[in-house]
């Protein structure tokens, strides 16, 4: 029995009523409970960009934390000047999300839900806009083609490949909502479906994508807006966080990443969730540490992630101070691996693993 499936009908069979929505888009950012310093990161971002169609920021909880939000809602006190709203899951959704490990589709369905604009953008919490006007040129594009759904990146599933679908990511994507409000909400959620084209499982939101990709109202920007996406960032914090204390290496680089993101805007209480850059560069050479970075796998990942790195300090976000303090922190990286590349001359071509569930070995 798909015992799944059937908790996914009884629960999301059909979407919360909706008042007349206005010419515009909603900005709804599914958040990780657990690392609330992302909040901070989200609408810092937002702040250095131009969203003037934008009519409503939701920040919706994901399930993970134990606290009703309380930490996300201490992090919005910060900015109190700003109008966002939190979205809180009730206590069963936030137990299905975290018993069934699907919080963000379940986000996605109640950011949609409270979304009182024609338009929703689904804002990933590790990816970074690059210029200023990232989301309204994806809301002109909507309106001018009269788009569905749009993305800045095609799926990489190899059954939409053999189709020649070119299904859009949920990361920095804009549907309409009255298109998405035609499906019933479970069908946001990943599952695996018999189609006329085989069978196939589909992540978040993919599946009424590719329902309706016939239509030409799903599809890909030609010419997307430029962002930095740090993809696997969550799934990786929380491998971590699973792992209690095991040794791990950090061979996509996402603990550091979030060490930096911690260092640069730190919480007001001062607290911290991941070791310090310093602590996390001893496990460069030392293979006690608890998270290494000592394998020939990081030596070939470590070009791909100082290359994004280089591309966020361009970010608005990270403008003057910021972008200089991102490279200095990197020091020891940068030499460590620059020494590598030197001693393993051939010996660092090889194949790299793509496709993961998460960043840690």
């Amino acid at each position: 029995m798909d015992w799944k499936g059937f908790v996914f009908r009884r629960l999301y069979s059909r979407w919360r009523p909706s008042g007349s929505t206005s010419l515009g888009y909603s900005i709804v950012m599914p958040m990780p409970e657990d690392m609330p310093f992302l909040v901070r990161l989200a609408i810092e971002g937002l702040r250095c960009i131009d969203t003037s169609n934008c009519k409503q920021f939701i920040v919706v909880g994901d399930g993970y934390g134990n606290d009703n939000c309380s930490a996300i809602k201490r992090e919005l006190l910060r900015y109190a000047e700003t109008s966002v709203e939190l979205c809180e899951l009730p206590f069963l959704h936030s137990m299905v999300a975290r018993r069934i490990s699907c919080p963000h589709p379940i986000s996605v369905i109640f950011g949609a839900s409270h979304s009182r604009c024609d338009f929703a953008f689904l804002h990933d919490a590790d990816a970074f806009f690059l210029n200023r006007s990232c989301i309204e040129d994806t809301f002109e594009y909507c309106i001018r083609n009269e788009m569905d759904a749009v993305g800045v990146a095609a799926r990489w599933d190899p059954f939409f490949q053999r189709l020649g679908y070119a299904i859009p990511g949920t990361w920095q994507m804009m549907f309409r909502t009255a298109w998405i409000r035609r499906h019933p909400p479970y069908r946001v959620i990943g599952r695996t479906e018999q189609t006329p084209h085989g069978m196939n499982t589909f992540d978040t939101l993919l599946y009424p994508q590719y329902l309706d990709y016939r239509s030409g109202k799903i599809g890909v920007m030609p010419n997307p807006p430029r962002y930095v996406h740090f993809n696997g960032t969550i799934v990786t914090y929380r491998a971590w966080k699973r792992a209690n204390g095991r040794q791990v290496v950090d061979e996509l680089f996402r603990l550091l990443l979030l060490s930096i993101l911690e260092h640069i805007l730190p919480a007001t209480d001062g607290k911290r969730l991941l070791p310090s850059v310093d602590d996390l560069a001893r496990g460069l050479t030392d293979s006690t540490r608890p998270i290494r970075y000592d394998t020939l796998d990081c030596a070939r990942n470590y070009g791909e992630f100082r290359a994004q790195m280089e591309e966020l300090c361009g970010s608005p976000i990270f403008a003057g101070e910021r972008a200089e303090t991102i490279p200095s922190l990197l020091i020891p990286f940068d030499a460590h691996f620059a020494r590598i590349v030197l001693e393993m001359g051939d010996k660092m071509e090889g194949p790299v693993r793509k496709f993961r569930q998460n960043g840690l070995a």
